[in-house]
């Protein structure tokens, strides 16, 4: 099973694929009129860690209907 983006474009059809090409220069376009400096690299939240993230994965996917059962 793939993961992240390849996975995601991996079950699109081809006409998907095809419409997300034909239409990357125009949303580009309006992107970068919206936004036109592109920060790439830098951690925009203060403060952020990746480790902060994984206690509220946990406490997130205890939530999931799955895992109800098991309490």
């Amino acid at each position: 099973q793939d993961s992240g983006c390849s996975g995601l474009i991996g079950v699109c059809s081809t006409t998907a694929q095809r419409g997300a090409l034909d239409w990357l220069p125009q949303f580009e376009r309006v992107i970068s009129a919206a936004w036109p400096e592109k920060v790439v690299g830098s951690n925009v939240l203060q403060g952020y860690s990746p480790t902060n993230v994984w206690p509220v994965g946990e406490i997130v996917r205890e939530l999931r209907p799955e895992n109800q059962a098991k309490r």
